[in-house]
């Protein structure tokens, strides 16, 4: 009778791999890039966009004080000659960069087009105008999102804007459309107001899969960004400030990094962690892929080896795909059709929220402020919900509650922003786990909208929600 392989015996193989991974040299200098603190992260900036766009304003900027002249401008424009909205004729200009540049102006926050309705004019995150051998002016329009879907205005009092859409989109679809995105305004402005320039349209975004409503825009990734700008700047002799500030920053967009709502990403991967990456992924990846297999899978059915795999995948969930990214393309896609699948594309009062946490504090803060709400036990009256079990689930913390929740280490039940309660008297966190369906500790997604239909302050049409009660 031939030996079997038993489950503790699988289970001991595994631990075994599990420690090599961990105590490898790669493993530690991923976990040491990742906790190091930058000085970004010390005042609070990690993924807040306009600070995002103030550093690649900076960046290419030839005035600026980097010294690196038009180098960085330079690589950039070579890198948008790869993408298929962009003149032909400046694309060979941009990929042989044969060209002289002048006029530089870049600025962020730029004003645009200010609709009839609206008191505050639109503005470009990112407005990059200069002369290409002193004679043809170019435009670059660059919309920069790293969390939010891009919002949406109302045109319909504009007739400007008006005449414009049904120009370019047909009179039927704008006459039944009054929401145009963001992107679409800013291009109208361009395309009015700047005639006598190349137009080049950026969405600048972590995931192309961030889709934005105008079809001019070029994709350009976070992870473009440091493979063709920052990656080869920093093989260049520069000032060791500068190059200290330029890794701060690459640290920052490389790391995962979590945002005033408390959700984690990373933006992009530098060329320094591929290679750690590569080499996990090369020795163990039969492990990770085998612990992305199980991590799904409810704890009472699984054995010892599974269970042991499904941990390790729960403690090391941000650096795991990360790997498999790198090496196992087809396993990596099934964790980006996962969140797909299950992320959230929302509009509330006319912002389209990607992350059903997102919407719920905005619904809760507004709430608080429309029916000027100064006691917690009216919010967990109207919001609080109990499990399958009957058991009430917790949604609101209290300051003190929170601060406590963090000595024990069991904050990522909270958003980091706290709302405000009307007569100023207490703050307030609230939760940002929510699920499909109800669980014990958790909340449902469905739950929070049928609490929504069931107010007549709210009007829901599907996966549009809208506050209409007295403001």
């Amino acid at each position: 009778m031939g030996n079997k392989t038993t489950n503790t015996d699988i289970a001991q193989i595994w631990s075994e791999q599990i420690k090599k991974l961990r105590s490898s040299d790669e493993f530690l200098k991923l976990e040491e890039c990742y906790n190091h603190s930058t000085i970004f992260d010390a005042l609070g900036i990690q993924r807040t966009e306009t600070k995002h766009s103030k550093f690649l304003q900076w960046l290419l900027n030839p005035k600026s004080n980097h010294q690196l002249s038009d180098v960085p401008l330079r690589l950039f424009l070579m890198l948008l000659s790869g993408k298929d909205k962009i003149d032909d004729r400046l694309k060979m200009k941009f990929l042989t960069d044969s060209y002289k540049i002048n006029d530089v102006n870049i600025e962020t926050e730029r004003e645009s087009y200010r609709l009839k309705n609206k008191n505050n004019p639109g503005r470009i995150d990112i407005f990059l105008s200069f002369k290409i051998d002193d004679k043809e002016n170019i435009a670059i329009i660059i919309e920069n999102k790293i969390y939010a879907l891009e919002t949406t205005v109302d045109i319909s009092n504009d007739i400007e804007a008006k005449k414009y859409y049904e120009a370019k989109y047909g009179k039927a679809k704008v006459s039944t459309l009054e929401q145009v995105g963001q992107t679409l305004l800013y291009q109208f402005w361009a395309e009015t107001k700047l005639k006598d320039a190349k137009k080049i349209y950026v969405y600048l975004t972590p995931d192309d899969d961030n889709l934005c409503e105008s079809k001019d825009y070029n994709y350009v990734t976070y992870q473009e960004i440091v493979d063709y700008v920052i990656d080869p700047i920093l093989s260049k002799d520069m000032n060791n400030d500068i190059r200290f500030f330029i890794n701060e920053y690459l640290r920052t967009i490389c790391k995962p990094s979590t945002d005033e709502y408390n959700e984690e990403t990373i933006i992009a991967t530098s060329k320094e962690e591929k290679k750690y990456l590569k080499k996990l992924g090369k020795e163990y990846g039969e492990l990770i892929k085998k612990a992305f297999e199980n991590k799904d899978k409810e704890e009472n059915n699984l054995n010892r080896d599974e269970k042991l795999l499904k941990s390790f995948w729960e403690k090391h969930n941000k650096m795991l795909p990360l790997i498999l990214k790198e090496t196992d393309p087809e396993t990596y896609e099934k964790i980006k059709n996962e969140k797909k699948k299950n992320s959230t594309h929302i509009k509330y009062n006319n912002i389209v929220f990607r992350h059903f946490s997102k919407f719920v504090w905005q619904v809760i803060s507004d709430y608080v402020d429309n029916q000027k709400i100064i006691d917690i036990i009216k919010l967990q009256e109207k919001f609080e919900d109990k499990d399958s079990k009957g058991y009430t689930v917790q949604m609101f913390a209290t300051e003190k509650e929170y601060i406590d929740y963090q000595k024990e280490q069991v904050t990522t039940c909270w958003t980091k922003k706290a709302i405000t309660l009307f007569d100023g008297s207490e703050k307030i966190y609230v939760t940002n786990v929510w699920k499909k369906k109800t669980k014990q500790k958790n909340h449902s997604q469905e739950r929070f909208i049928n609490i929504l239909k069931e107010d007549s302050n709210y009007r829901v049409e599907g996966d549009t929600i809208t506050y209409i009660g007295a403001q």
